[in-house]
């Protein structure tokens, strides 16, 4: 790049100066790339968030506020993987529960897993307080303190929630217990937009962008 002043003596009012700019050829190239690397991160951001890697172990933690039709696959879970123990946690029911007997989507998993013919005996329930954020990692924290409380050792445990906010429960729950329990995460199918065009739904793009920003909120700047 060359600068060349214009006008006389030690004081320059203007200068002349010489860029490399891009072609329309050179802006269609850089337009088109970026529009490919869009839709590569667009087509793997929902499997990105979206994990199913369990760990095994003798706990399986069920995320309350899951929907209906994802219930039945942590019964499933449970019988395929051979836990000794479910637990449904969950916070207060934020829609109708002046019209429900169930005041908690703790209580509320329950009653759904017994329906459904879980054995009871093998369900434990904790409900967690009016929290107004970060109620994954205090869903994480009951589950701990419901550990040390009743003297559980575990080396690992799974977590059953929904779609795109599986990696999300997992690091909060690994957050909550250390790196001295392995946390694993079942990511159940959210069925209110197809995960492979997540992108043409408002469904879609609500779940998958909120649960992006959330992750990287938690990754970079939750400390516990």
């Amino acid at each position: 790049m060359n600068d060349n002043p214009v006008g006389r003596g030690p004081f320059y009012l203007l200068k002349k100066r010489e860029r490399w700019g891009l072609t329309w050829v050179g802006w269609a190239v850089a337009v088109g790339a970026a529009l490919v690397a869009g839709l590569v991160c667009a087509s793997n951001i929902h499997g990105f968030l979206a994990i199913d890697c369990p760990v095994g172990g003798q706990v399986l933690v069920v995320e309350g506020w899951i929907p209906d039709y994802a219930m039945p696959g942590t019964i499933s879970e449970f019988n395929k993987k051979g836990y000794k123990q479910m637990i449904a946690v969950g916070g207060p029911i934020e829609l109708g529960s002046h019209l429900s007997e169930f005041k908690s989507y703790a209580r509320l998993a329950q009653a759904r897993l017994i329906a459904l013919g879980f054995n009871g005996e093998r369900l434990v329930v904790l409900e967690t307080g009016d929290i107004k954020k970060d109620r994954t990692y205090e869903s994480a924290k009951a589950v701990r303190q419901w550990a040390g409380l009743n003297r559980v050792s575990m080396k690992g445990l799974d977590v059953y929630t929904l779609g795109a906010h599986a990696r999300r429960s997992r690091l909060l729950f690994q957050k909550a217990f250390g790196e001295d329990v392995a946390v694993g995460v079942i990511g159940a199918e959210n069925q209110s937009y197809e995960s492979g065009d997540w992108w043409k739904s408002s469904n879609g793009v609500r779940d998958v962008m909120s649960e992006l920003f959330a992750y990287v909120y938690a990754l970079a700047f939750f400390h516990p």
